[in-house]
């Protein structure tokens, strides 16, 4: 799949020292030097998802490409049973990257909310959309001085044929069936669900989090959109489609009277 792939043994060699990213021991954050890898491991059983997301790294289009995490290799039934997928952080001179919810306690989230605007933006640019951008699918490079910041993407979905994770959920808020809508409204759905979730996910250790994430929304976008707190805290995701579909169903698209 990746043409001159480096050979897994010595960074496999390191697995001791790899710290997990994820609770359930799927993802891991390795760094040495100035290099940081970012090691996805599966099991037989979920190896086709894992071949699925290695596969749309390959396929990323070129105007997009750099705001992705590079694809270090696909390693499929390695020594230990399991397959395996690497990416590979860009080296920044002085930047050292973080998943949002793992920053340092020193670092006030809310400012790095500039770089991922500029992402978002860039991407919307050229046409494309993420279509999971929750908190562990960006990541977000400090400066020394921890006063700039740079944001690169992780996992892309929506140029392949994976279900959309978000989509199945808008069908039971939305007023009528997803292929009754055009196919721009269609986009601007996608577009706030990337927003949304990836702006919420970042602020959600503020104390003013849905106060700061519904305000900056509304800024940049000009959609007033509803996140309620405590709808999140039991389910963020669920709370984000409903959410984004009030706003579908009352402003952007609603049903024709009469």
């Amino acid at each position: 799949m990746f043409e001159n792939q480096p050979d897994f043994g010595p960074l496999y060699a390191f697995k001791h020292r790899w710290k997990p990213v994820k609770n359930d021991g799927s993802v891991y954050f390795f760094g040495i030097g100035k290099e940081a890898y970012f090691i996805k491991r599966v099991s037989p059983k979920k190896k086709e998802l894992l071949y699925s997301e290695a596969k749309s790294y390959a396929s990323l289009p070129a105007s997009i490409q750099d705001l992705f995490v590079q694809p270090g290799g696909y390693y499929p039934n390695w020594r230990d049973g399991k397959d395996y997928f690497v990416t590979v952080a860009p080296v920044v001179d002085g930047f050292t990257f973080w998943h949002p919810h793992k920053l340092p306690s020193s670092i006030s989230v809310g400012d790095a909310l500039p770089a991922l605007l500029e992402v978002l933006r860039k991407m919307f640019a050229v046409g494309f959309t993420h279509q999971d951008l929750h908190g562990t699918n960006y990541l977000i490079g400090v400066s020394e001085d921890e006063k700039t910041f740079v944001v690169y993407l992780l996992d892309p979905g929506c140029w392949d044929a994976r279900e959309n994770p978000y989509l199945s959920m808008c069908t039971r808020y939305l007023a009528r069936p997803l292929p009754e809508y055009s196919e721009s409204s269609r986009y601007r759905l996608l577009k706030m669900l990337d927003a949304v979730t990836s702006i919420s996910c970042l602020l959600f250790r503020e104390n003013d989090s849905f106060e700061a994430a519904n305000r900056c929304i509304e800024t940049c976008f000009g959609w007033k959109i509803d996140l309620r707190y405590d709808s999140w805290m039991q389910n963020w995701s669920k709370e984000v489609v409903r959410s984004v579909c009030v706003y579908m169903n009352e402003v952007h698209d609603p049903v024709p009277s009469g």
